[in-house]
């Protein structure tokens, strides 16, 4: 079946050549009633017309030289009434005007040597009124300064041996006042010192056998005081232990043939108490078994060929009782019907 043109929902043929010019995408949409802007960007590049006018929309040249080199672009767009200040940086860049003043509006000169190799962004940001620290990193870059103390303000030193082999990274952190537990992360890699006792630090040794082969990776972890169940994960796949009860737990052999054929991956999760849906659609990849009702639970041939045409998926799911707009994309797809007056738009 040969795709409509779908774009006739519109009146495009009331923009006049002078609108394509003069306004802007999100103006064109507002004034052909289109929720969102893309349709608009997309029809524009279908057709060869002019591109939206990002930059002459707005009164450049009310901005002076003094001020493209004082104000930032924040400041600049709200003078000119521009929402984001990546115009602003556009246009700097598009024009070659000075990139924004940033960092040469700050007094950088007050900073000492000392002070760059021994305090932090942070530190420099706060003594120099920068509210943001990314500045004072940028700045460095840019000037080629130390990249700051991020190892030696620390007393590293006063760590030992036994504590690096025994303590996890956050225990590390909170022992010398550091906020992040990257930080120790990072010193550990940069000096070749032990990863910390992520495996080490938890009783594995009292979860036996039978305990790995029918608890999940959750049930182990609250067994152990562990917060996350993801590194009772990694250390069955580390131990080479069983990967966990995730099929045998439930009672699967309860589900009929039938019930496989004509029920979806939700229905059977709330029959068996599986809180989620991607442990039935794991399974039925495992067992080879039919993958869902996903077309066939709803009536899509109470869809008429004009209705594929003319509706968008969400009217369509909604005019079926399906939650989400997807599973009809998935359907117009998989059948190669029409994309629908939206999607034969929008890119």
């Amino acid at each position: 079946m040969n795709k409509p043109p779908g774009r006739a929902k519109y009146d495009w043929g009331s923009v006049t050549d002078e609108q394509w010019q003069s306004m802007t995408n999100p103006e064109i949409a507002r004034m052909l009633g289109i929720e969102n802007k893309a349709v608009v960007a997309t029809y524009r590049a279908r057709k060869g017309l002019p591109s939206a006018p990002r930059v002459a929309k707005y009164d450049w040249g009310s901005v002076t030289d003094e001020q493209w080199q004082s104000m930032t672009n924040p400041e600049i767009a709200r003078m000119l009434g521009i929402e984001r200040s990546s115009a602003v940086s556009a246009y700097r860049t598009r024009k070659g005007l000075p990139r924004d003043p940033r960092v040469t509006r700050y007094d950088w000169g007050s900073v000492t040597d000392e002070q760059w190799q021994s305090m932090t962004n942070p530190e420099i940001a706060r003594m120099l009124g920068i509210e943001n620290k990314a500045v004072v990193s940028n700045y460095r870059a840019c000037k080629g300064l130390p990249r700051g103390p991020r190892e030696t303000k620390y007393d590293w030193d006063s760590v030992t041996d036994e504590q690096w082999r025994s303590m996890t990274n956050p225990e590390i952190a909170r022992m010398l006042g550091i906020e992040g537990s990257s930080t120790v992360s990072n010193y550990r890699a940069c000096k070749g010192l032990p990863r910390g006792p992520r495996e080490t630090k938890y009783d594995w040794d009292s979860v036996t056998d039978e305990q790995w082969r029918s608890m999940t990776n959750p049930e182990i972890a609250r067994m152990l005081g562990i917060e996350g169940s993801s590194t009772v994960a990694a250390y069955r796949a580390r131990k080479g232990l069983p990967r966990g009860p995730r099929e045998t737990k439930y009672d699967w052999d309860s589900v009929t043939d039938e019930q496989w054929r004509s029920m979806t991956n939700p229905e059977i999760a709330r029959m068996l108490g599986i809180e989620g849906s991607s442990t039935v659609s794991n399974y039925r990849a495992c067992k080879g078994l039919p993958r869902g009702p996903r077309e066939t639970k709803y009536d899509w041939d109470s869809v008429t060929d004009e209705q594929w045409r003319s509706m968008t998926n969400p009217e369509i799911a909604r005019k079926l009782g399906i939650e989400g707009s997807s599973a009809v994309a998935n359907y117009r797809a998989r059948k190669g019907l029409p994309e629908g007056v939206v999607g034969a738009v929008e890119c």
